[in-house]
């Protein structure tokens, strides 16, 4: 330290008050001076002070005193700090705070309540960790219903048990309980006790307490969420207090709805690509919004993707599910066009793609088709009354046009003949008819797999129909009894000139946006089902878009008024025209083969039940499927039609339409407008086949004809009995011959109803439908012709000339002027064949007629502008059925069994590898695969129906990054990438043919199998010649973990299967053991031998089962959990090196080229076995793969070429 100074004495003649100089001395202790004294008084009293201590130190013999100092020493900078200090403390030194708190201000006060508040909660989270961690130390303390003795019991219980708790949470807990009861401010740390502020912010809490990487963006969502809610509660406030506002609040609450679900959507997608991140923090804020009208359509389109990502397609089905059919569902109630327009996104292609990846395609099958379907036929019907007629149109479909990146560019068809389909633009003006009657009640029941593939689907279809009882339309008997409806063109134009009265303008008004929503659905799902016809294959087109178009054909027809005619056609066409567009695009795409064995068997099998018991739903179907046979008879070959013609058309269809029609036994469920709707749509029928008539088919024909125009004879029989007895006679004996009806009693009730039929009959069969029928048939097949093979020629003749004079009367009446013919133009018109036909090749067609009206209204064949007359022949599309795909369609539609039955029919051969394959992988949607082989590359190739059987397809692209023998090759479904390897992992994506990752060899071990983790896991299994199982995390590239199974390489892994749960995997090892894995703790769960040999092959039947396959040719099955075995299965007699499943059965394939099925997993399941023919696989079986939805086999051989065969 530094030495004090010596002080001498100095003999001084002057008092102790003189004033001295400035003195370098000081002294240490010196008093503190008083606080208002200034620096003058402060230097005097430290020079009276030094005076003293000259006194009293001072020597008798010192002549000079003198102080000697450091040489550093400087008490100025001290005495100048002491004055600032002085100089700022000074003035405040006597100021007091507030003694109560009466002298706060209000805000001060409110202050201090939250901060009270908020210490008690963070001891209330401090209480809860040591209730959870401690649970067990308080239970003996009692239950405390006071918050401050709970809070003294959880300290006094972590003072005892510290070391219980987790490390991570102890000095939060300490914190967050305050041990010091809130004396001390500062922590032994240095910092201020916690508060919400604290813990709330990232950057402040990251010291307390480990929060995840994920924890700011999950924080920003629920804040951004909480902050949306509570705007869209005060527009509902504001709503209420303000009703003249309303509008305007609605659409801003609408809008807030959006950003809400868009800024939840801009975080999630942050979230989802986080390898901590766990679906159940935000699992509930998705569900409300997906269940909220206001946010169901938004959360749908922009949520469900990603929340569908993190769940995985199992955990998807049963979350998401019934949320997004009943979004699907008609009852659904929008409250305004702007959701009505958002709605349409639903059905687009895009949307329905991300259906089928996160849910798969089976589940996607059973679920969403029928809402579909429904779209397409107009049944999504939403009585909005909207009180002004000019809607603004929205975007929307354009946006859901210009979606995101679309999931998956290998789900897309990406051949030449899978081209996109673009979205119809829904703002086109089209006619929409007008209407006041009600919809039917929805009864559409769509086709689920259960009753799938059964013998005669068209007898399905029609006994669905009869089970679909409607309720039918209850006349009152003054409807019976008024005038018949004759369709004159007087009427036709008083009904345009009435129509527009005020009331139906105000009515057309508040429907007209309803009816422009549903032109629009109904336009985007048949652009939808025209691309899902592509994606799916005739087989699970038939079975799941057809049979259920053909329902829904049907209903478009079923109901109140929907059997009217108006303008020339029947009121249930406009619903039914985009059916039958997606029947006829299906024929179109797939070939006539459709028509012969789908839609004809079906129209036949409905007639046929009408004419047994006619009902309502029946009534529907025969108009519905004789629609559906006009549209489709261009589309039919000759050749075809010549088959078809006589046996199938008219004898099945035909026969049994005219005998309905005729029937005088039985009324129709919609009364004359019903027999009318028929009558029509048959005669639209017989044009059509007149202009596809042959030389052959002419007197068949013509002989329909005459038994149609019969009932014009039985029709005026009942009415007008004076034109003789011999007319009757004839018609009594046409019924009697070819009429079939129910037998009736001689009753007064059948005489009733025999009365009443013939009432309907009559006013059916009026003058009108026979001159616009006749003619057409006159012009074509001559008058003479006609006259000779009609019986009651002169009846129609004389009807025909009745209509025109009535015409005439009717135009002269309103004072038009026009060129009216007679009777004698019919005759001139019609007098021969030669004048308005014209032979076009082998086939003759209709010309414009001579005769002004001699088109039907009717009918939309004999139209002029319609481009359907004649034969539309199909393009030559390689994806039409014939040969081998033929033969298995018709096996598959036909299937009544449930079985796999291997036929082995060759489809399509796949030819691209230069040697042996060793590995396939195909997609859950069946559209694709991948192939990995010893000629070094993975291929990845395009599964659709084209040729006949012999075709041989390339590939869609070819990865070349290996440079050994690709080993195995498997697809990660939560990425969305491909990964193979040749002791390499490599990890790619196949949709844009780049690689994404690969692991360095000269860090890891070779890599001698691979197997990926069920969504939503991103994992992929590598097994090593360690051997050691290794996990590779998709989304960093690399390897995150590593499990040790064997300490010699006589354990080589050779094989690897997990658990449809992903909770455990088994290994199939060289030297004969089986070990299995805990994945969730990486433990080993059991480890046994199982075989003598090794083992080749290894399934997970379910969490609890496995089967394995060795080369001592045994086949066993195992409980996974302990390694006990359960049986062997008995069968095959080589060693099996291939095994796959299929609804619970077992495919195997041997090294002899045999397939087998057990068809259970069972001792005592039946086994078949077949051996590959040469014609249909050459070289050696070496990897199989089943397709279960379409029930076909994908298998590899050692020369590279790969087969598909049923």
């Amino acid at each position: 330290g530094l030495t004090p100074p010596h002080t001498y004495r100095q003999a001084t003649k002057t008092g102790s008050d003189e004033e001295e100089g400035p003195s370098s001395g000081g002294e240490e202790n010196i008093t503190n001076p008083t606080p208002h004294s200034s620096p003058l008084a402060l230097t005097r009293l430290l020079s009276r002070s030094r005076s003293s201590l000259q006194t009293s130190g001072s020597s008798p013999g010192d002549k000079q005193g003198s102080i000697s100092l450091p040489h550093d020493y400087n008490p100025v900078a001290l005495l100048t700090a002491v004055e600032t200090l002085h100089t700022f403390t000074g003035p405040h030194a006597d100021t007091t705070l507030p003694a109560t708190g009466d002298q706060l201000s209000q805000a001060a006060q409110c202050k201090q309540v939250v901060a009270a508040r908020r210490h008690q909660e963070m001891q209330v989270l401090g209480c809860l960790i040591v209730e959870m961690f401690l649970s067990n130390k308080l239970r003996l303390c009692g239950s405390a219903p006071v918050f401050a003795q709970r809070l003294s019991i959880c300290r006094e219980v972590l003072s005892a048990n510290r070391d219980s708790l987790p490390r991570y949470v102890r000095s939060l807990v300490t914190l967050l309980l305050d041990e010091s009861g809130g004396e001390t401010p500062i922590t032994s740390l240095g910092t201020p006790s916690p508060s919400a502020h604290q813990l709330l912010q990232p950057s402040l809490s990251s010291p307390l307490l480990p929060l995840p990487p994920y924890f700011p963006t999950l924080y920003s969502l629920v804040t951004s969420l909480h902050e949306h809610c509570q705007a869209i509660t005060l527009l509902h406030r504001l709503r209420e207090t303000h009703p003249d506002s309303e509008e305007i609040l609605s659409a801003s609450v609408q809008q807030l709805c959006e950003w809400k679900v868009q800024s939840v959507a801009k975080f999630l997608q942050q979230l989802v690509e986080m390898p901590q991140f766990s679906v159940d923090l935000v699992q509930s804020y998705v569900l409300q919004m997906m269940t909220d009208p206001d946010t169901a359509v938004s959360a749908a389109w922009y949520l469900f993707d990603p929340i569908a990502r993190l769940l995985g397609p199992t955990a998807s089905a049963k979350v998401l599910l019934e949320p997004l059919v009943r979004l699907y569902d008609c009852d659904h109630s929008l409250s305004s066009p702007r959701q009505l327009k958002k709605r349409i996104k639903l059905y687009h292609r895009s949307f329905l793609l991300r259906l089928i990846v996160r849910f798969r395609l089976r589940v996607f099958l059973d679920h969403f088709i029928t809402p579909l379907v429904e779209a397409v036929g107009g049944y999504h019907d939403v009585d909005v009354a909207l009180t002004t007629g000019s809607i603004e149109q929205s975007d929307d479909v354009e946006e859901a046009t210009e979606c995101p990146s679309v999931l998956s560019p290998l789900d897309e068809d990406s051949s030449a003949d899978s081209e996109k389909t673009p979205v119809v633009d829904g703002k086109s003006e089209a006619e929409v008819l007008e209407t006041d009657t009600e919809l039917e009640p929805e009864v559409f029941v769509l086709e689920t797999d259960d009753n799938v593939g059964e013998l005669n689907q068209s007898e399905q279809i029609a006994s669905l129909l009869l089970d679909l009882q409607t309720d039918d339309v209850e006349d009152s008997e003054s409807q019976r009894d008024t005038p018949t409806h004759e369709l004159t063109r007087e009427m036709k134009e008083q009904d345009l000139a009435t129509w527009s009265t005020d009331t139906e303008v105000v009515e057309e008004q508040k429907t007209e946006y309803n009816k422009t929503y549903l032109l629009e659905v109904s336009e985007v799902g048949v652009a939808s089902m025209q691309w899902l016809a592509h994606r799916l294959g005739p087989v699970l087109t038939a079975t799941h878009l057809s049979r259920n178009l053909l329902r829904m054909l049907s209903l478009c027809y079923a109901g109140q008024g929907c059997s009217q005619v108006h303008h020339s056609q029947l009121q249930g066409d406009d619903n039914a025209a985009s059916v039958l567009q997606c029947l006829t695009s299906i024929v179109g795409l797939y070939g006539e083969q459709f028509i012969v064995l789908q839609y004809l068997p079906a129209t036949a099998d409905v007639i046929s039940l009408a004419r047994k018991k006619l009902t309502s739903s029946l009534e529907a179907g025969v108009v519905a499927h004789l629609t559906l046979l006009t549209h489709c008879m261009p589309q039919l070959t000759d050749n075809t039609l010549h088959q078809l013609f006589q046996e199938v058309i008219l004898s099945r269809v035909c026969g049994p339409a005219l005998r309905l029609i005729s029937s005088s036994r039985q009324l129709f469920p919609g009364l004359v407008s019903a027999r009318r709707a028929v009558v029509l749509k048959l005669v639209d029928c017989l044009h059509a086949l007149m202009l596809r008539a042959t030389t052959q088919h002419k007197i068949a024909l013509v002989h329909t004809i005459s038994r149609f125009y019969l009932a014009f004879s039985k029709a005026r029989g009942q009415l007008e009995e004076s034109r003789g007895d011999d007319q009757v006679s004839k018609v009594k004996e046409y019924e009697s011959a070819g009429s079939f009806s129910p037998p009736q009693s001689n009753t007064a009730e059948s005489d009733s109803i025999k009365s009443k039929a013939l009432e309907e009959l009559a006013s059916v069969m009026t003058e009108e439908l026979a001159y616009w029928s006749y003619v057409p048939f006159a012009n074509f097949f001559g008058e003479p012709l006609m006259e000779q093979s009609l019986k009651n020629h002169a009846l129609i003749k004389q009807l025909c000339s009745e209509y025109l004079q009535s015409c005439d009367k009717s135009q002269t009446e309103n004072g038009q002027i026009f060129d009216q013919q007679g009777e004698s133009d019919v005759e001139d018109s019609v007098g021969s064949l030669g004048t308005n036909v014209v032979i076009i090749g082998n086939r003759i067609d209709l010309q414009e007629p001579s005769l002004g009206r001699s088109a039907s209204p009717n009918t939309s064949v004999a139209s002029e502008d319609n481009p359907d007359n004649g034969s539309r022949r199909l393009e030559n599309n390689s994806r039409h059925l014939r040969g081998n795909w033929l033969s298995y369609w018709q096996h598959e539609v036909g299937h009544t069994s449930s079985q796999l039955n291997i036929k082995q029919i060759r489809l399509l051969g796949f030819s691209g590898h230069g040697n042996s394959v060793r590995s396939l992988t195909t997609l859950d949607n069946e559209n694709s695969f991948l192939s990995a082989s010893r000629d070094k590359t993975v291929k990845v190739w395009s599964l659709r129906s084209m040729g006949d059987g012999n075709t041989t397809c390339p590939a869609q692209w070819t990865y070349t990054g290996h440079r050994k023998s690709v080993l195995s090759v498997g697809f990660c479904e939560a990425s969305r990438l491909a990964v193979s390897c040749d002791s390499v992992v490599h990890l790619w994506d196949p949709y844009v043919g780049r690689i994404v990752s690969q692991t360095d060899p000269t860090r890891n071990p070779p890599v001698n199998t691979l197997r990926s983790l069920p969504a939503p896991s991103h994992q992929i299994l590598a097994a090593t010649t360690d051997p050691t199982l290794r996990t590779l995390d998709s989304r960093v590239g690399g390897y995150v973990n590593e499990m040790k199974v064997a300490m010699s390489s006589a354990g080589l892994i050779r094989c690897i299967c997990v658990a449809p749960g992903g909770t455990w995997v088994a290994l199939g090892q060289a030297s004969g053991f089986l070990t299995v894995i805990d994945l969730r703790t990486g433990t080993m769960l059991t480890a046994w031998k199982g075989h003598d040999g090794e083992v080749l092959q290894l399934v997970a039947v379910n969490d609890h089962t496995i089967i394995s396959s060795s080369l001592d040719q045994a086949v066993s099955v195992w409980n996974a959990l302990d390694g006990k075995l359960k049986f062997n299965i008995k069968g095959p007699t080589e060693p099996v090196h291939c095994l796959d499943l299929y609804n619970g059965e077992l495919v195997s394939g041997t090294t002899a080229n045999r397939i087998g099925v057990h068809t259970s997993i069972d001792p005592s399941a039946s086994f078949s076995s077949t051996r590959l023919r040469s014609d249909s696989f050459r070289g050696v079986l070496t990897t199989l793969q089943v397709l279960p939805l379409n029930r076909i086999l994908l298998i590899g051989a050692d020369t590279g070429a790969i087969t598909l065969i049923c």
